[in-house]
């Protein structure tokens, strides 16, 4: 408001004597245009594959989003999906410390299920893990192998490790052993990531010590693994000026609102004080919003305003890359 009350007083020479006319007729103005839904705001959707062990996807400089065309532009993330064949499935947002909560201890890996976006950056959760095809988290472990030595009770969290070369990490059970001192049971408090079926599972660092056990791992997750497809939908708006390489004269591309727009804004509140205030038959020709016909042939601004965010409206209709931006 501030800045269209010194632009119209300067361009008026009033020397800030009706500056409260000017204010009420800016006011006008934009009550006149407010039901109008003028469209300034482009969407993008693109898709992109996540990396395994890689949390953050930057949109401005990341090759996968090659339908983001600059870091002015992106302003809202409207949603992100992840497909996991057929079915597609919504990532919710959360708050950026969330996520950082949730991976402070940098070992949770697998399908990510939620996500935030903060400066300029995607962060998914959990971490995409670095399996490779045929390994994933642990869903299912055969007969068991007792061992022997092992104190009785019932243990929570029990890390698990798989004998030999293989690269399984981070399982998890919880192990029941009997009076016996035999591991009698367990069960998958975490399926860690990287095994394959067939891996031969034994458990370490029971209190008492004990030796034997053994599990044989007959079935992994395979959608857990990844790489996963995301999509991403969003806003981007022009700003402008902003011009092609090349280009010369007026504002070639742009947000509409900070040229056409606010030109409207001002030569509608222009008209108002020429007729209301000035009584100022040549100003109000001038700033005219009638058409040509009805206004003596004479183009006014308010008009040539009006009509070129039409013609931009309609230009991004026909694109079907629109939503509305209201006053």
């Amino acid at each position: 408001m501030g800045f269209m009350l010194d632009r119209i007083d300067d361009e008026l020479k009033r020397q800030h004597t009706i500056d409260d006319r000017i204010q009420i007729a800016v006011c006008d103005a934009i009550d006149i245009y407010a039901q109008e839904r003028f469209r300034f705001n482009e969407t993008f959707t693109t898709t992109f594959l996540t990396t395994g062990g890689q949390q953050n996807y930057n949109i401005f400089s990341d090759i996968n989003f090659p339908a983001v065309q600059g870091p002015i532009q992106v302003y809202h993330i409207d949603f992100l999906t992840i497909t996991i064949p057929p079915a597609v499935f919504d990532m919710p947002r959360v708050q950026p410390e969330e996520i950082l909560i949730l991976t402070q201890t940098g070992t949770q890996m697998g399908q990510p299920y939620i996500y935030s976006f903060m400066n300029e950056n995607i962060m998914i959760y959990p971490v995409p893990p670095t399996g490779t095809p045929g390994t994933g988290p642990v869903t299912q472990l055969g007969l068991l192998v007792g061992g022997t030595g092992y104190t009785p009770g019932v243990y929570a969290a029990v890390p698990a490790v798989e004998a030999g070369a293989g690269s399984g990490t981070g399982l998890v059970l919880n192990v029941t052993v009997n009076s016996f001192g035999q591991v009698q049971a367990t069960t998958i408090a975490n399926g860690g990531f990287n095994f394959k079926v067939g891996d031969v599972i034994t458990t370490f660092l029971l209190p008492g010590g004990g030796s034997g056990f053994q599990q044989t791992v007959t079935a992994i997750s395979t959608t857990g693994q990844g790489p996963f497809l995301m999509t991403v939908g969003g806003h981007v708006h022009l700003a402008a000026p902003m011009q092609p390489v090349g280009a010369s004269g007026a504002d070639v591309i742009g947000n509409r609102w900070f040229t056409d727009g606010e030109k409207l804004i001002r030569s509608r509140a222009k008209f108002e004080l020429a007729i209301n205030v000035l009584r100022d038959p040549d100003l109000a020709r001038l700033m005219s919003p009638f058409a040509p016909e009805y206004n003596g042939g004479m183009v006014g601004a308010t008009y040539d305003a009006y009509e070129a965010i039409q013609a931009q409206a309609n230009r991004m209709n026909s694109m079907g890359r629109i939503r509305p931006m209201l006053f």
